[in-house]
């Protein structure tokens, strides 16, 4: 694998942990739909996300909570934990608080590739993923609706855009650390 250039796809990241979280977040909530009696109880969204934690954590445990793995749990769980708290939590605190655990568990690991990249790709797509948010919200202030509007007929060019957008902003931030 490593001769054909796609060792990388062995390597635990954030990527998965996201996917096994988001897939059982997606689960539960899918699940507790037919019953609405679970609705009156308790919010079926904030127990899909502590379930969904505690499957990542478990994903991480077996994955062996490399730094960009850690990186990604941390990062998760607070997201999780504003979607219990009924808070937004991806921000550019999130990444920082993410770092200063790693470093305060392994601070060795701040000189490893790993979590050069991990934090790198991370921040840049949290800035520029805010930075868009923000001129959405501006725009829709305004009133203004174009080829990127708010509709569904965009959806999958809005997609396809944001699979673009991810691949560059990720790809453009950790390339330094790469070369």
């Amino acid at each position: 694998m490593r001769e054909a250039g796609v060792a990388h796809l062995l390597a635990i990241s954030g990527l998965h942990v996201g996917l096994v979280a988001g897939a059982a977040f997606f689960a539960v909530r899918l699940a507790a739909a037919p019953f609405p009696g679970i609705g009156r109880r308790l919010s079926a969204k904030k127990l899909a996300a502590a379930i969904a934690m505690l499957l990542a954590f478990g994903y991480s445990l077996v994955a062996g909570f490399s730094v960009p793995t850690e990186r990604a749990f941390l990062m998760l769980g607070l997201i999780l934990i504003g979607v219990i708290l009924d808070r937004k939590a991806v921000s550019i605190r999130s990444v920082a608080w993410a770092a200063l655990a790693v470093l305060a568990t392994a601070p060795e690991s701040l000189l490893t590739p790993g979590f050069q990249m991990s934090f790198a790709a991370a921040t840049a797509l949290v800035v520029a993923f805010g930075a868009y948010a923000g001129w959405r919200r501006r725009r829709q202030l305004a009133g203004w609706e174009g080829w990127f509007g708010f509709g569904p007929a965009d959806t999958v060019v809005g997609y396809l855009t944001g699979v673009v957008a991810t691949t560059l902003v990720a790809g453009t931030a950790t390339a330094p650390f790469a070369i």
